[in-house]
């Protein structure tokens, strides 16, 4: 492929460069996409995996905002309906009168009408009477509106994105590093330095146009390729708790937060509480939940729940860094939820490189929308007269038990084989629920399933122990220094032991 010229580059294998790709490949152009880690693996992985239609803007009156987002929604549900369900959402307001109600219950009403069934749903708001009403709050009966979630994960829901697409015109490369590069002039093409991780090759690939959708890296790929833009991010932790689900929880919950909101959604075997939002500078902070960030989530929920949930209760937890708007004038002090939700993009005027800032979920399929308009405008059209056609997988999907879990998941032989699947993270986060809904990111709670874990290593590295066993060695790892080391000190606090001065010793 090293003499491929790809009509476009997308650096970043989250959703928007997921939705990009697709985009791009259904209009004929011959893509490259590139992700130095896995694919999805940071943010894209984290998420409420809401489809929402921008309930919220409609409390500033921002009507084009809430068509956009909504249009987006009832797109996603209409073309992808395997990847996404409708569900019904609860709001829980707090601290309101009569009066106030009203006004919430016809605002619903209006945002009923942007619904993925506008005109009969339009009278959602009704308070609903199933029995996991009072389970889940002690506040008056909740107002409702239709939204929508990815199924069975984000992680997956961006890999299908991604792989639905690939040949040899439109390649997906995981755990591979833009290193550097520069525009050639004279041919009118980018010549990028790309650094596979896996089998440590160096190669320069070839791409008449960039797009630069790398999430918290956005910024500094930009000053790498001396690329400037009148916008930047400004970075937010989110951290969520994953709890075992109450039988009773089956309808997804949104409450009112001190000026925020909180989400209370049931996800399989779990419900998902959160999330937080934390200004911070440096992207590494984002992938790491905090003792405080734990007690502030657990002190929330104890506000809903009626019966007491403590660190004994918490599954595993879900942390990203959220990329926000900012000019580059103002300066990074602000509160986050002051700072734009919306996306922007920028393209440059003397080179073809286009820059994607800010958005979410939803948005991502528009902001696509809005690059292959760009590439329009820039005259970069797709240069193939004839593409090779998608690989197809005829096989039939190969699937095992987890111990842990009721529903079979892809086997670990079947994702290596067709779905780049190449480490224990991979596979056990992404390709698999495995890491996110069994006690300890699959490993169990006293370490239980490890002769489990070593078996899906070894069917990730066939013929090579010894890469399995390091692989093994790393994820444990991992979950060590992220999750047991955070609740040591997590339910000492609990016990009412903790102070500065163990929580200094521990770290």
């Amino acid at each position: 492929m090293r003499d491929t010229v790809f009509d476009v580059a997308i650096i970043g294998g989250g959703i928007k460069g997921a939705h990009i790709n697709h985009q791009l490949c259904e209009a004929g152009y011959r893509t490259v996409l590139i992700e130095k880690g896995d694919f999805s693996s940071g943010s894209s992985q984290a998420s409420c995996m809401m489809i929402w239609g921008g309930l919220l803007y409609l409390a500033n009156w921002d009507i084009a905002t809430v068509w956009k987002l909504s249009s987006a929604r009832n797109f996603l549900l209409r073309t992808m309906p395997k990847w996404n369900n409708k569900q019904t959402f609860r709001y829980y307001p707090q601290h309101i009168n009569r009066l106030k109600r009203l006004l919430f219950q016809a605002v619903f009403r209006c945002y009923g009408l942007f619904g993925p069934n506008q005109w009969n749903r339009a009278a959602s708001t009704r308070p609903l009477t199933q029995p996991d009403s009072s389970f889940i709050d002690r506040s008056p009966l909740p107002l409702t509106f239709d939204e929508a979630m990815v199924w069975p994960s984000d992680a997956r829901f961006v890999l299908q994105l991604i792989l639905r697409h690939q040949s040899l015109d439109h390649v997906p490369l995981n755990y591979c590093e833009v290193e550097g590069g520069q525009f050639d002039h004279r041919h009118r093409v980018w010549d990028l330095q790309l650094h596979d991780k896996l089998h440590h090759i160096r190669a320069k690939w070839k791409a008449r146009c960039v797009i630069n959708v790398a999430g918290a890296a956005t910024d500094s790929l930009n000053h790498l390729f001396d690329i400037e833009s009148p916008y930047r991010h400004i970075l937010s932790k989110g951290v969520s708790l994953v709890l075992a689900r109450d039988p009773r929880h089956q309808t997804p919950a949104i409450y009112d937060s001190e000026g925020t909101v909180m989400s209370y959604l049931p996800w399989g075997p779990v419900s998902i509480w959160g999330p937080t939002e934390t200004l911070i500078k440096d992207p590494a902070q984002g992938w790491l939940a905090r003792s405080d960030d734990i007690q502030f989530l657990l002190g929330e929920l104890r506000r809903h729940l009626p019966y007491p949930v403590n660190s004994h209760d918490i599954v595993n937890t879900r942390c990203g860094v959220r990329t926000l708007v900012s000019d580059t004038a103002i300066s990074p002090n602000q509160l986050s939820h002051q700072l734009s939700r919306r996306a922007r993009i920028h393209v440059d005027g003397a080179r073809p490189w286009i820059t994607l800032y800010g958005g979410n979920f939803t948005s991502a399929v528009l902001m696509a929308i809005q690059v292959r308009h760009a590439l329009r405008k820039r005259s970069i059209w797709p240069s193939a007269s004839r593409l090779s056609l998608p690989q197809q997988n005829t096989a039939a999907p190969e699937s095992v038990y987890f111990p842990g879990l009721t529903e079979p998941v892809y086997s670990p032989r079947w994702c290596a084989t067709y779905e780049m699947c190449w480490t224990l993270d991979d596979y056990l986060r992404r390709r698999t629920n495995i890491g996110q809904w069994v006690p300890r990111g699959g490993l169990g709670r006293g370490d239980e399933y490890m002769s489990d874990i070593e078996r899906i290593a070894a069917a990730l590295h066939p013929n090579n122990p010894a890469q399995a066993m390091d692989d093994v060695d790393t994820y444990r790892a991992h979950i060590l220094s992220g999750f047991d080391h955070m609740f040591l000190i997590d339910r000492e606090y609990d016990k009412g032991t903790f102070n500065m001065s163990s929580s200094a010793t521990k770290s």
